[in-house]
């Protein structure tokens, strides 16, 4: 039956000897409200898989020095305790009178159901065991805290292993021997990893080590890619180059061929009319000859006459010899003469479709390329794209991932239309080096290529110039919706790490990637389209044809009241960090 009692301090919690069926939840030394008399309320609590009938309890009464004083014992009787199951807290055990420094709880005897008993052994030593740690508490790391609660939802406290017991996350108190918490079936191995500072420690260092080991085999593959795409990239050029060098041979001697047959062809025709010339009979005399050469000027004339008048009649239509202007833009028929600049070949169009789009210089000297020009020559196109370029290889798609009109798509998606560019060039300087020209339709919220070409401006005359645009019909919206996960996914990395720009020439940079003069939003995160721009260079097959050599970093510019991301690579074009240039 429960008393009625007052606290009047609280006794060691937990005391425990290893072996003992039971542990001592808590203590407290309390007065009975109807004698006064001191006592000792203590709960213990049932750990093993066995019911408990019956127990005897012993309180100890020390002094300070830890020697026993005097003491009182209890029986419990009539129990039936299941593990887990608590009792003794609200019956009291009387104690002697006297000033005690402190006291110990130990239990000498425990009678299980089935009439089987353990009794303490004489040398056992009793002591406290540690608390449960809360999760928040042990664990100072917030990474390691996340962890645990991935690995042990609702785990609330951390693992420890006193004595011979362990102690679950989820408050439960085990025997060493048992292999599974018996409050809620986790393993103990599991446990232990997921609620053990020391064991989660190890775990993030074990899980960072293989994200760096995937990540150097993933950079190590990007090397050999990127190494066997030069490696190609020369074998194409060096073919290309032999086989220019062998058409160039080709021509020269067939035009070396041509000019010895001309020359002998004028020495017959030379050798011929001095034969004529020599012989005596079947001549017709000088006066006759005389008239009959007349005769033919007169003839000659007569004709030219009758020409003159049927030009006039045509409306003064120019001969082949003089139609050297380029068409009228909109006009389909192309000129009948298109002479070449000398040591210069227009290039191989091949059974494609083309248009030529033609430019001459303006008052600047410069040939402008604008959207507005090539919608002139191919009027079923939206905008263009106009830029120099390097040389990024044989395939279009790379010219096309790397121009400001795709990044604009990128950013934009493609409901919103498509953006055009354009640039101008110096033909006395510039004519010999490569440019992009992008042709875009954009109808039914659907951007589409319809023309490009890669490579010089091809000579018409002294101040004419065309690109022969190859025609063609390509829907960009699988293409974006490809760019634009990938780049959802990876474009975090690019911002991990920032780089002060005095710092980007010793920071162990080699190369550097530059984005668009496009910044203008505080937020850089928002600015997709250079990120993007900088995200497909670094994430192409061979990032090499973008790098531009560190010592040129000092030079690089920035529009007026624009900033500009740039991405620090290694020797290896594997990223830094990356650093921003700002013209206020």
């Amino acid at each position: 039956m429960a008393e009625n009692f007052s606290v009047i301090r609280p006794l060691s919690a937990r005391q425990y000897t290893p072996g003992c069926p039971l542990v001592v939840g808590s203590g407290q030394l309390v007065r009975l409200d109807g004698t006064g008399q001191s006592a000792a309320a203590v709960t213990l609590v049932n750990i093993s898989d066995a019911p408990i009938a019956a127990a005897r309890v012993r309180v100890r009464c020390l002094d300070s020095a830890g020697t026993e004083l005097a003491g009182a014992e209890r029986d419990f009787a009539g129990l039936s305790v299941s593990r887990g199951g608590r009792f003794g807290g609200d019956t009291p055990m009387s104690l002697p009178e006297g000033n005690f420094a402190r006291y110990s709880v130990t239990v000498p005897q425990v009678t299980f159901a089935d009439g089987t008993v353990w009794a303490c052994p004489e040398d056992a030593v009793w002591g406290v065991l540690p608390g449960f740690t809360p999760l928040e508490k042990a664990l100072t790391n917030p990474k390691a805290l996340s962890r645990s609660r991935e690995l042990l939802p609702g785990g609330k406290y951390a693992y420890a292993a006193p004595a011979d017991l362990w102690y679950c996350t989820c408050g439960g108190l085990n025997h060493a021997r048992d292999r599974v918490c018996y409050r809620c079936g986790r393993d103990r191995t599991f446990v232990a990893d997921g609620a053990s500072p020391a064991r989660l420690t190890a775990l993030l260092a074990a899980e960072a080590a293989e994200r760096e080991r995937i990540a150097a085999e993933e950079a190590a593959r990007r090397r050999e890619a990127r190494e066997q795409a030069r490696q190609e990239a020369a074998e194409k050029a060096a073919a290309k180059r032999e086989a220019a060098a062998l058409a160039a041979a080709r021509r020269k001697e067939a035009a070396r061929q041509k000019a010895e047959q001309k020359q002998a062809a004028k020495a017959k025709a030379a050798a011929a009319k001095e034969q004529a010339a020599t012989e005596p009979s079947g001549e017709p005399s000088p006066k006759s000859g005389k008239k009959k050469l007349l005769v033919t000027g007169i003839a000659v004339l007569l004709l030219a006459a009758i020409a003159g008048g049927a030009v006039l009649l045509l409306g003064g239509r120019q001969s082949a010899a003089d139609a050297q202007e380029p068409p009228t833009p909109g006009i389909t028929i192309l000129p009948t003469a298109q002479p070449a600049a000398p040591e210069a070949e227009a290039p191989d169009t091949g059974v494609y479709d083309e248009a030529r789009v033609y430019v001459h210089p303006g008052e600047n000297g410069r040939c402008l390329v604008d959207p507005e020009l090539v919608l002139q020559y191919i009027p079923d196109a939206t905008t263009s794209f106009f830029t120099d370029t390097r040389d990024l290889g044989d395939d279009i798609e790379p010219y096309l991932k790397n121009s400001f009109s795709f990044a604009a798509l990128i950013r934009d998606g493609t409901g919103s239309g498509i953006s055009g560019e354009g640039n101008a060039f110096d033909p006395a300087e510039d004519s010999g080096n490569l440019y992009c020209l992008l042709v875009f339709r954009y109808a039914d919220s659907t951007p589409r290529l319809i023309g490009y070409y890669v490579g010089s401006p091809v000579p018409y005359d002294e101040d004419t110039w065309y690109f022969p645009v190859r025609l063609c019909d390509y829907d960009l919206t699988d293409l974006c919706a490809r760019e634009s996960n990938a780049f959802s996914a990876g474009k975090a990395a690019l911002l991990e790490h920032y780089i002060a720009p005095e710092d980007a020439a010793g920071c162990g940079a080699v190369w550097y990637l530059q984005g668009f003069n496009t910044g203008r939003d505080p937020d850089m995160t928002r600015d997709d389209c250079q990120m993007y721009h900088l995200w497909q260079q670094l994430n192409s097959d061979d990032p090499s044809l973008y790098a531009r050599e560190i010592s040129r970093f000092s030079s690089a510019t920035v529009n007026a009241g624009r900033w500009k991301c740039f991405l620090l690579l290694d020797k290896n074009y594997d990223l830094i960090g990356y650093t921003v240039l700002h013209n206020e």
